[in-house]
């Protein structure tokens, strides 16, 4: 039987964070929103400046507007203070950066680091770019598919208390929904990658799995590459059933390991027997599941897919509106015509936004089957009939060339920190020193790490 933990509650009358904060930590977080907001005051500066990277992006500056208000209202959580410290401070004097120094003319300039954190509007531009020419340089030839496995409505407010042990068992019994198809269907191990999103239009949580996958699997007799074909694709329904019984039967061993956490509104579920039943039920229910076959094959995907990796749950291009008491939404819909804005209170829209933060360590990008780091290799010599050896090596070499090519490519498109001087034209830039800025809980870049970051100096 589960046994759920203590029943946690979130009551009115208990200390807000900002009760609880000490005045010095109080004071670095109003001088935050006070700096990212002095650079631009006037909404009609923020839409004139909307791509002007050095300048605050909408999000940071509607962060920077609501989240005393936030703090003044919510109860203390150290892990959202620190995230919301490094997202106002990205990019900002108030994180550790870097000088370089012109070795012909000697003019040295500042830079700002970013904070590097997952669900930073302003970060991941890099990682975005690089994961994106990877997987569309490993592509097979062929047909893949996109699936999408939504988490069902009943499941949402126990995966907000619990999400390490929920989502993580979300991501597991989706893609062992497919490899159990692809046994059963054409008897082969089939691969691919899941990606983890846990936002929908207008901030609303809404976790669900992207699979994309090839469409085909190595046979367990012969160990070769067999095809999916279209008529051998289970249908939709089918798969959600599988799915949730895979899932349900997880999240039960799961909860038995590790009790379950329940807030105010879950506190039926810690009678006995009661999270069984409930658990049941969801079993019982329809399940959300969709998927695309792409005869083209997996390259649009993989573009598509990129813009998650990063786990930003908002752009600026997503902010229509921040005047001094809400912020207006794009709700972005796939139905024709679109649905209206969302309008989300200051304080309400910093919550939403940090429900979307996953817990530290939860790995959000994971690979399976006959896809995963070991067994790449392996595969895809199965497919082009090459030795393993010589495509593990050839993988190894592709790797490095995309990512020096994808680093010259980020610099040219957003002019960040390139190999020569911009006032002389002749000298090359150096890293001079590491600037020792005022400072949060952001990143510390080390001399070795911003060596590497600057490595097209030395190229």
């Amino acid at each position: 039987m589960i046994t759920p933990a203590p029943i946690r509650t979130r009551l009115s009358r208990r200390p807000t964070a900002w009760d609880l904060l000490p005045k010095d930590e109080r004071q670095v977080i109003l001088d935050l929103c006070s700096t990212v907001l002095s650079i631009r005051a006037s909404q009609s500066d923020w839409r004139a400046h909307r791509d002007s990277r050095p300048a605050p992006g909408l999000v940071q500056l509607g962060l920077a507007k609501f989240t005393p208000a936030y703090l003044r209202r919510e109860p203390l959580e150290w892990d959202d203070i620190h995230v919301l410290k490094d997202f106002l401070a990205c990019r900002t004097a108030y994180v550790d950066g870097y000088a370089l120094e012109c070795d012909y003319c000697k003019k040295a300039s500042g830079v700002p680091a970013s904070c590097r954190r997952r669900g930073c509007a302003r970060c991941g531009g890099l990682k975005r770019e690089l994961w994106k020419a990877l997987h569309v340089a490993e592509l097979i030839n062929g047909a893949y598919y996109h699936m999408v496995f939504t988490l069902p409505r009943k499941l949402r407010k126990l995966a907000r208390w619990n999400p390490e042990t929920v989502l993580d068992e979300f991501m597991k019994a989706a893609y062992k929904a497919v490899q159990s198809m692809g046994l059963e269907m054409i008897g082969a191990e089939v691969g691919g990658t899941v990606v983890l999103q846990t936002w929908g239009g207008g901030l609303a949580y809404v976790p669900h799995v992207h699979v994309f996958m090839p469409a085909g699997g190595i046979a367990l007799d012969t160990g070769k590459w067999i095809a999916w074909g279209k008529e051998e694709i289970p249908q939709e329904r089918e798969l959600g059933q599988c799915f949730r019984e895979l899932f349900v039967e997880s999240l039960e061993v799961a909860f038995r390991k590790k009790s379950p956490i329940l807030g105010r509104e879950l506190a039926h579920l810690s009678a006995p027997r009661q999270m069984e039943d409930f658990l049941e039920n969801v079993a019982a229910t329809e399940g959300l599941v969709w998927y695309k076959r792409f005869e083209e094959g997996g390259e649009p995907i993989a573009e598509y897919l990129a813009d998650h990796i990063n786990g930003r749950p908002l752009s600026d291009a997503d902010i229509v509106e921040i005047d001094d008491k809400r912020v207006t939404l794009r709700a972005s819909s796939h139905r024709l015509g679109g649905v209206p804005p969302v309008r989300l209170g200051g304080a309400e829209f910093v919550k939403e936004y940090l429900s979307h933060r996953l817990p530290k360590g939860f790995v959000a990008v994971r690979s399976f089957g006959c896809l995963v780091s070991h067994k790449k290799a392996e595969t895809i010599a199965a497919i082009k009939g090459r030795s393993v050896l010589q495509t593990r090596e050839d993988l190894r070499r592709q790797r490095k060339e995309i990512e020096k090519k994808t680093r010259m490519l980020l610099q040219e498109r957003y002019g960040r920190v390139s190999s020569l001087c911009d006032d002389c034209g002749v000298g090359r830039l150096r890293l001079r020193r590491v600037e020792e800025m005022p400072r949060t809980d952001a990143v510390v870049l080390s001399v070795a790490h911003l060596s590497h970051r600057l490595r097209l100096d030395s190229s």
